[in-house]
């Protein structure tokens, strides 16, 4: 089913502009922060905290842009041994696995983060929930886009989701 096609490749275009953005505001931060603690001796006492909270981000988003693309590591020397049916079997069964584990973490995700909404941050003195949202959300990401690729039928891994523009 290529009509599913635009919700992988929205997903990609939002989680692609999202982690840019992530990783811009992560570097300028630091860079002022190192300009500021080095060159005028007065660091901001907020900003590693907010690099943690972004870098969080960063690995969550990151993981289910990478997830949309099919480029996480894989271990399928199996894959390339067996063919035709056991082949697409198989893909199959590891994606229907993968879709119960994700549901599992949004599940285990939204009950972490809810809990952690009562401790606040000790800098910028939000909860620390919020830091923690991003694994519930990255989770359902990643679900959807594997229920995607079970309803196309997806069974070749070692063609692309999403084409992928070289910069």
């Amino acid at each position: 089913m290529k009509n599913l096609d635009w919700i992988i490749l929205a997903l990609d275009r939002v989680l692609c502009i999202a982690c840019t953005l992530i990783v811009v505001a992560f570097a300028c931060l630091l860079a002022g922060q190192v300009a500021l603690r080095y060159a005028w001796d007065a660091p901001l006492f907020w900003v590693e905290e907010l690099c943690r909270f972004l870098l969080v981000y960063l690995t969550f988003l990151g993981s289910a842009l990478a997830w949309g693309r099919r480029d996480h590591i894989a271990i399928d020397f199996v894959l390339d041994v067996v063919g035709g049916r056991i082949r697409k079997a198989m893909i199959v069964m590891v994606d229907l696995l993968l879709l119960g584990f994700f549901i599992w973490a949004v599940y285990a995700g939204w009950v972490y983060a809810s809990a952690s909404m009562s401790r606040i941050s000790i800098s910028l003195g939000v909860p620390n929930g919020y830091a923690y949202a991003c694994a519930p959300i990255a989770f359902a990401i990643m679900a959807v886009q594997t229920i995607v690729f079970l309803i196309r039928g997806d069974r070749d891994l070692a063609q692309p989701t999403v084409p992928v523009r070289e910069v």
